[in-house]
């Protein structure tokens, strides 16, 4: 998991949400610029989650970007991980279930912590 430094918006939802689907992430890479962190995401050496916007600016790089629905979020949030890299079964797993979750709560407008 590759998160900025403590108290970043993205890492508390990242850590909340990891922690309701009953994931605990091995390791965890800290790092206080969006340059950094992307690196390590073209690496392959992780995963983050970022707004679009900051995804796009770096989508011209070997990155993979997934839609997804982070409870009361204003901004549009994605899961960015390298392009071509193996999936794991259980990130495959990870990524299926949060597309059905989005997909789930927009086909339904229903933006609640239900969602």
């Amino acid at each position: 998991m590759i998160i900025f430094n403590t108290g970043c918006y993205y890492r508390l939802k990242l850590e909340k949400w990891l922690t309701a689907e009953g994931i605990r992430p091995i390791k965890r890479m800290e790092f206080s610029t969006l340059d950094g962190m992307f690196g390590c995401v073209k690496a392959g050496l992780g995963v983050a989650l970022v707004s679009r916007s900051i995804a796009e600016e770096y989508s011209h790089e070997e990155i993979r970007i997934h839609s997804v629905l982070v409870d009361n979020s204003r901004a549009t949030t994605v899961f960015i991980q390298r392009n071509d890299i193996q999936q794991t079964p259980a990130l495959r797993s990870f990524i299926e279930r949060t597309k059905k979750r989005a997909d789930s709560c927009n086909s339904h407008h229903s933006w609640t912590q239900s969602c």
